[in-house]
């Protein structure tokens, strides 16, 4: 990653959350599966053949706009919504806690649009999101 197009803001909050996209993913190479035939597959990147089983992991990603004077959509992969949801659980009541490893889609949206004061940062050619920290 080119160290030259990543960019960090602080925000006070997001100002909303556009999407949440549930994919499966390729065992080998970590690609979106897409575009399934039937329940056995081939991969264009690697060539892995693959059955599509409900046991499959299920990847997710958010995209996550930031108003006011940034005003741009990002998108935060799997990984960087979890590392999120564990900094934000240990600002949360017990109550509003999230599940990090199975978090709904409601919590996830809650969980970002209840944060406050964050360090976002982001590759600014691609808009994915590498890091999100609180500020205070």
């Amino acid at each position: 990653e080119d160290s030259f197009s990543l960019k960090s803001v602080i925000v006070n909050r997001i100002a909303g959350v556009q999407e949440i996209q549930r994919y499966a993913v390729w065992n080998s190479c970590c690609r979106k599966l897409s575009n399934l035939q039937s329940d056995l597959s081939i991969c264009d990147s690697c060539g892995l053949s693959q059955i599509q089983t409900a046991a499959d992991q299920t990847h997710f990603s958010v995209g996550v706009f930031i108003g006011g004077e940034h005003n741009v959509l990002l998108r935060v992969l799997q990984d960087q919504v979890q590392s999120f949801l564990k900094l934000y659980n240990g600002k949360a009541e017990s109550c509003n806690r999230i599940n990090v490893e199975k978090p709904t889609n409601s919590e996830i949206i809650a969980a970002f649009l209840a944060a406050r004061n964050l360090k976002i940062t982001f590759n600014s050619k691609t808009k994915l999101v590498s890091s999100i920290l609180y500020t205070k």
